[in-house]
């Protein structure tokens, strides 16, 4: 069911990667956000980062953003702070992950929003090597 949102977690690092490919639209984050709210019922505190770069479109309406955004907020009181590092190479990614920094701030998600992945590693103190894709 999420395999679009391709997902990986790397434990050393306490860091749950999403690398989606393809077009991103509504669906692909209403699915993201259903995947996050159902592992941190059982998981212990870890940051995000969300790398679409490898998306050839984004197309996530501005509504979708804002209704993410509030289920994110509605379901934050049983959790410690965590980094979200969005990772937009393409004007409309940036967009989007910057209205999702505004509608996130003053909460326990601080949501940075980066154009390559050295930068959001250093912002989330972890090697660039923690940021790239394990091969099995």
């Amino acid at each position: 069911m999420y395999e679009a949102l391709n997902i990986e977690f790397n434990s050393e690092h306490r860091l749950l990667i999403s690398r989606p490919q393809g077009v991103v639209d509504d669906y692909s984050v209403m699915q993201l956000i259903n995947f996050l709210l159902a592992l941190e019922e059982v998981a212990e505190s870890f940051n995000r980062v969300a790398d679409l770069r490898q998306a050839t479109d984004i197309s996530v309406s501005s509504p979708a953003i804002r209704e993410y955004a509030e289920n994110r907020l509605k379901n934050l009181d049983h959790l410690a702070p965590f980094r979200a590092a969005i990772i937009a190479a393409s004007p409309d990614g940036e967009a989007a992950g910057r209205l999702y920094a505004t509608l996130m701030k003053g909460s326990k998600v601080d949501v940075g929003v980066f154009h390559n992945a050295t930068s959001a590693a250093e912002w989330l103190g972890v090697p660039e090597a923690a940021l790239r894709a394990q091969i099995f």
